[in-house]
């Protein structure tokens, strides 16, 4: 049991709170009108939109969605719970709704040494279509070293 709250706090003090200073700190960088495109279901990117909607600024959400696991519909699914204004699209329609997107927030699972990003399936093709339409790409991920 004492393990337990070993890993409780752990996660606590270093987890969570990782997470809320990604949160606040991206706020600068949503602005009203925004149209946000997503990837998936991150939790942070999550957290990060619900925490702009806490703010009362005004963006949308587009989320890009795949299979097998179709996370993108539980992200959709949570936003708009919250009062988000939020689409939710194939990966395949991302190149036909880029032109709309202002800005790009991708959850990853990983960052490596050498700068790369290790994400689902799909991510990259995202980034690369951004980076065709000139649109800003931001990946975030809290680290963890173990």
């Amino acid at each position: 049991m004492i393990l337990f709250s070993i890993i409780d706090t752990y996660i606590k003090d270093q987890l969570d709170k990782a997470d809320l200073a990604i949160t606040w700190a991206v706020q600068e960088k949503i602005a009203d009108g925004d149209v946000i495109l997503t990837f998936g279901g991150s939790s942070l990117v999550k957290q990060i939109l619900e925490e702009a909607h806490n703010r009362r600024k005004n963006f949308r959400v587009i989320v890009a969605d795949a299979g097998p696991l179709h996370e993108g519909r539980d992200m959709m699914r949570k936003l708009t719970d919250l009062g988000i204004d939020c689409t939710c699209v194939l990966i395949t329609a991302v190149t036909f709704i880029m032109q709309d997107v202002t800005k790009v927030l991708l959850g990853a699972n990983s960052l490596l040494a050498n700068g790369y990003v290790m994400s689902r399936a799909g991510t990259a093709q995202i980034a690369l279509v951004a980076k065709s339409h000139n649109v800003p790409v931001s990946y975030y991920e809290n680290c963890r070293t173990f």
